[in-house]
């Protein structure tokens, strides 16, 4: 997370948010303080502007998968751990949901996900890596209290990581896990919201620009030269082609299952 005087960018995963950091860097003063965490109260005091970054789900699928293929990423390290971790299970949740997340941590197959990470570049290892990660009994691997969301049931992880980063705080005790419909997380949405502005990954440096010229900062000739000129990081290596990953069943997934942010940015599927 970037904090300043001005603004304060909250990091959602795999959305060039390292990028985004650096920029901000170069541009603003201000410190970076961990890497995908939570906003917290202290944060509201002021005038700050909060910015967000999003992306393309079909594209932001691909990308999570080709990291792991890396090696890369708790997500990756969560689901290929041989050892039974008990992060993420917890009473709280309700005696229900620790029996169901605790038989999901026993049963989980970490050689079928390594299977799934075999080869960036076979469609066939991005669509098992899909269903997988889309099947409810497998929602307890994800180490991120995922499971024990309802919304398991209905929406995906990126929309859990959403709702997660850009409407809940540090403070809170994940009220948007209890939201059991897309109309109930749509409603939480528009009451609990609190980013100023999105950068999408598609539009970076003109939703960059926007960003800080709604928190008052002047733009210098100086500044589009750094935004414009600079490269991305972190980039994962697999074929950019993000049709070819998809077929009608996957493709189905991803329609049904990120319907929030699809509907929410105005997103098309690469097959459409």
């Amino acid at each position: 997370m970037f904090i300043s005087n001005e603004v304060v960018f909250v990091e959602l995963h795999k959305t060039a948010c390292t990028h985004i950091d650096n920029l901000l860097c170069k541009i603003l003063n201000g410190r970076l303080e961990g890497k995908h965490n939570k906003a917290y109260s202290e944060l509201f005091n002021g005038k700050r502007q909060f910015i967000g970054s999003i992306r393309n789900p079909w594209d932001w699928y691909v990308s999570l998968w080709a990291f792991g293929c890396e090696h890369k990423g708790g997500l990756y390290k969560h689901v290929t751990d041989t050892k039974v971790n008990l992060i993420g299970i917890t009473v709280k949740d309700g005696c229900n949901a620790f029996g169901l997340s605790l038989l999901g941590k026993l049963t989980k197959n970490p050689s079928k996900w390594k299977e799934s990470y075999k080869d960036v570049n076979d469609p066939a290892c991005f669509k098992r890596w899909l269903k997988l990660l889309h099947d409810p009994r497998r929602s307890f691997d994800f180490g991120e209290g995922y499971g024990a969301a309802p919304m398991h049931n209905f929406a995906g992880l990126l929309t859990y990581r959403y709702f997660n980063l850009f409407c809940s705080i540090a403070s809170d005790i994940k009220p948007f896990s209890k939201q059991t419909s897309l109309s109930e997380l749509v409603q939480y949405d528009k009451e609990n919201c609190f980013i100023d502005s999105f950068i999408r990954n598609e539009n970076l440096e003109s939703d960059f620009l926007v960003g800080l010229e709604k928190a008052g900062i002047s733009i210098t000739e100086q500044h589009r030269e750094i935004i414009f000129s600079s490269n991305k990081t972190n980039v994962s290596q697999h074929d950019r082609n993000t049709a070819q990953f998809f077929d009608e069943e996957t493709n189905r997934i991803i329609l049904n299952r990120e319907k929030f942010i699809i509907e929410k940015f105005g997103y098309k599927s690469p097959l459409s």
